[in-house]
């Protein structure tokens, strides 16, 4: 594969596992729970995460899920219901996860993961692993990163983009590159008389940030107003003029003009002047690039234009609310 994810080997021999259930670590251990600790605050603090006990670990595992309102990956990508991952209790820090494929492969060889016992005796996915317990600082990075891949993962719409997201994660002492977009280039999007260019879809920047240009044509057409739960927008205007609302209130928005707008505020934007206007939009997290994704595969009716129920629909699965 192009992306085949890099990992360094684990230092020493692979710990002992028990050879029935419940599949635990049974030596090498850390002395105490810091590093899954730190792991499961950070992946707490991820979009669309929650915490909470697990379906099927022991008394005392902390799990990893999906909310309901996160777009989902492929059945193998979960353990039970919405769970992708979870840490093991009582003196035992290993976990157990659904990776990607080639990333469960890749771990395996690395000596950082064993299939999970139920894939040997076949009642559960190659994808479910057991991530043996971090012993020191460096292990902990190895380990937060296949525990944030298995989170990409179960999001699923970035699912092909995990390899590269975890080489970002685990390949220390590396330079980072600076990567270049140019006024041409870029991933065309969008759907109905709007039309957009992905500029950033968060791949290079451990989908913090997402980046898009859109170019508004003259007309009242633009998008429901809506909120976002998971991600803040900045809009930068850089050609004509916009309206911006929220709520009841608009204001009209020259080129030059930046709007930022905070997770949880109701906003659309329309253009009803006499000239194109052209905008870049950041997305942090990067969540909803995936959106203006799916925009392009909405079917248009004979005027060109998106039905709102389709529109709304798709912004549901992105942890974002029409405002009626």
């Amino acid at each position: 594969m192009a992306n085949q994810p890099h990992l360094p080997l684990r230092t020493g021999s692979r710990p002992r596992t028990s050879t029935d259930l419940p599949h635990r670590q049974m030596d090498q251990q850390p002395d105490n729970s810091q590093y899954v600790d730190a792991i499961l605050a950070e992946a707490l603090a991820w979009p669309s995460v929650v915490g909470g006990p697990s379906a099927i670990s022991v008394e005392g595992a902390v799990a990893l899920t999906l909310d309901s309102s996160a777009a989902g990956g492929p059945p193998e990508a979960f353990m039970v219901d919405r769970e992708f991952c979870h840490v093991h209790a009582q003196g035992d820090y290993s976990l157990h996860a659904a990776l990607p494929l080639p990333l469960a492969v890749a771990a395996e060889r690395a000596a950082w993961t064993e299939p999970h016992f139920l894939v040997k005796t076949g009642h559960a996915p190659e994808t479910v692993v057991m991530i043996y317990a971090p012993r020191d600082p460096a292990e902990h990075d190895v380990v937060l990163g296949l525990v944030r891949a298995s989170y990409e993962f179960a999001l699923g719409p970035r699912a092909q983009r995990i390899s590269e997201v975890t080489n970002i994660h685990l390949r220390e002492g590396e330079d980072m590159s600076i990567f270049v977009v140019g006024p041409n280039d870029g991933e065309q999007s969008g759907g109905g008389p709007i039309r957009c260019r992905i500029i950033e879809d968060g791949s290079h920047t451990e989908h913090r940030l997402g980046l898009i240009e859109a170019m508004v044509p003259p007309g009242p057409v633009g998008p429901p107003q809506h909120l976002h739960r998971d991600h803040d927008e900045t809009f930068i205007v850089t050609e004509g003029k916009l309206r911006f609302t929220s709520g009841v209130d608009s204001v009209e928005v020259e080129a030059g003009s930046c709007v930022t707008v905070p997770a949880g505020t109701p906003h659309t934007f329309s253009n009803p002047f006499g000239e194109a206007a052209k905008f870049i939009c950041t997305l942090t997290p990067d969540l909803y690039v995936e959106y203006f994704r799916d925009l392009s595969k909405l079917p248009v009716n004979v005027e060109g234009l998106l039905d709102p129920t389709d529109i709304g629909r798709t912004m549901a699965k992105y942890a974002t609310e029409v405002i009626q």
